[in-house]
């Protein structure tokens, strides 16, 4: 049980850096535009 939330804990902090990734790279891209 305690594995499982861990590889659960793990995949949502994969997810969370990929959005701050993206987010980031918008942003970047954005900035270029102005």
């Amino acid at each position: 049980e305690l594995d499982e939330m861990k590889k659960r804990l793990k995949e949502m902090e994969e997810e969370a850096a990929a959005l701050r990734e993206m987010q980031a790279k918008v942003e970047k891209e954005m900035g270029a535009v102005q």
